[in-house]
């Protein structure tokens, strides 16, 4: 049994202090993890930390699944994350329907992973990715290179598109969480918090 190969890149930023968010971009080849602080306001997110899980092309799914499952438990505890977002896989038809439920046998282990350790998995979509990478008009085909210009552009790392996309769904669960808070908040719902109002109005 081969063990996952981990590239780890460290990175410091000042920004906001928030709540701790792993994104993960799930893939067999290579799946994109990045840790972001965010208070889920667009421009006050903190880079934390991004890294990718690689697994052996020629060890049984059963095996790269558990492996890239565990990582990602692992990598949230380590960084004690309150919220994780897993980005739901995008299938073409050309894909085929076997590549499809590979994909939905690994994001269903990656949940369970999740939820094993106290975390309640956030879908994120790929439309939500992109924009909050600020990519949504975009082609598909140029969306890769235009998420690392997004990540290096407007947070100064230097990635791969794999925790590119991490860092999307990452800084797209952190907004989804507050836009969730502010609603609970508005339905006058128990200990939910949606932050406070600056006199120019809602942030």
């Amino acid at each position: 049994m081969s063990q996952p190969q981990v590239n780890r890149v460290a990175v410091e930023q000042k920004g906001a202090v928030g709540m701790i968010v792993l994104g993960i971009d799930a893939s067999f080849t290579r799946t994109g993890l990045a840790v972001v602080e965010t208070d889920g306001v667009p421009g006050r997110e903190r880079v934390i930390w991004t890294g990718t899980v690689g697994t052996d092309a020629a060890d049984p799914d059963a095996v790269r699944i558990a492996l890239i499952a565990e990582r990602c438990a692992e990598i949230a505890a380590a960084f004690k994350a309150q919220s994780a977002g897993v980005e739901m896989p995008f299938v073409r038809a050309a894909y085929g329907y076997d590549t499809g439920q590979r994909l939905a046998r690994l994001g269903g282990a990656i949940d369970g992973a999740l939820v094993g350790i106290g975390l309640t998995p956030v879908p994120v979509t790929t439309g939500q990715v992109a924009k909050a990478l600020g990519i949504g008009g975009v082609k598909r085909e140029h969306k890769k290179q235009a998420a690392v210009e997004a990540v290096l552009t407007r947070w100064g790392v230097n990635v791969g598109h794999d925790e590119a996309d991490a860092i999307g769904v990452a800084v797209a669960t952190g907004r989804a969480q507050r836009r969730k808070a502010n609603k609970g908040a508005q339905l006058g719902l128990p200990g939910v918090n949606a932050g406070r109002k600056s006199k120019r109005g809602r942030r």
